[in-house]
């Protein structure tokens, strides 16, 4: 009897000794997120006395006279979480990060519908004109002043429309063929770097049935559409084009740092030969 007194002693110094370390553990727990309790003291109208009103009515969903709401939101920032008194100081601190996060959120938003609309109007010239029009992707003419003080300089709260881009629009003829002159040029100069090619290259060659360029993502050949080839305007998931390009959903034509447009010197060889074989001149042949 003597030794069960002594085994059930034991398990209770035991079982003491675990309950006492679980409390410091929770005590110092506690301690490191003291401020998260002291949030509570924080109602909205704490908030619009320190000159937040406008906050708090944009964010009336979770600041509202819940108590429980505000701390949620405030215990989710880095600042609460720290062993310090949660001073007027650094709620003020906090609630600026949270109005340049929610005004980023708006600008990301408004930047992604706006080039929605700009995309549809891009669509409705484009049904005017010959089938093979080379038009300028999209955030190519996104990247045009004029338009682009449209989509990201127009107020957050102000509805942007397709008569927002009636000005920019009355250059757009000009805009195109500054453009396709910019880019043919570029194609142009990738030909001249094939030493297979023994004439003169000039921007009519582009047009040439041995023009061929390729995708460093593509394995296949391609002519003179290369200029609207997705693979040249399309974002990768490694990479990071900006948030204004990541917005409007793609890039520039031939922006991207790992998907390139080159010449298929290879291409052009077997071209050359099959133009030969079935007699025609690859010199003159166009597509």
């Amino acid at each position: 009897m003597e030794n069960l007194d002594l085994e059930l002693e034991g398990w209770y110094i035991s079982k003491e000794e675990e309950l006492t370390a679980e409390t410091e553990l929770i005590n110092e727990s506690l301690a490191k997120l003291g401020t998260t309790f002291l949030a509570i003291k924080y109602l909205p109208s704490d908030l619009r006395a320190l000159g937040w009103d406008e906050e708090v009515a944009v964010h009336e969903e979770w600041l509202s006279d819940d108590i429980w709401n505000v701390t949620d939101a405030l215990s989710e920032h880095k600042l609460v979480k720290q062993p310090r008194e949660l001073t007027d100081r650094r709620v003020i601190e906090f609630m600026e990060n949270v109005k340049a996060e929610r005004l980023d959120r708006e600008l990301r938003a408004a930047i992604k519908k706006r080039s929605e609309v700009l995309s549809e109007i891009l669509k409705n010239y484009a049904s005017s004109l010959p089938l093979h029009f080379v038009l300028p992707p999209l955030a190519d003419i996104a990247s045009v002043a004029s338009f682009r003080a449209v989509i990201e300089d127009t107020p957050v709260e102000e509805d942007v429309l397709e008569a927002h881009f009636d000005e920019p629009m009355l250059s757009f003829p000009e805009i195109v063929d500054t453009w396709r002159d910019d880019k043919n040029a570029e194609l142009v100069e990738m030909m001249r770097a094939c030493d297979e090619i023994e004439t003169e290259v000039s921007s009519s060659s582009l047009r040439l049935a041995t023009s061929l360029f390729r995708s460093s993502r593509c394995a296949f050949a391609m002519a003179y559409q290369v200029l609207v080839h997705t693979c040249f305007t399309a974002i990768l998931g490694w990479e990071e084009p900006g948030p204004y390009y990541d917005n409007i959903g793609c890039r520039p034509w031939n922006s991207g740092e790992i998907v390139r447009v080159s010449f298929d010197n290879q291409a052009y060889i077997r071209a050359r030969l099959v133009l030969r074989d079935g007699g025609f001149g690859h010199r003159h042949t166009h597509l």
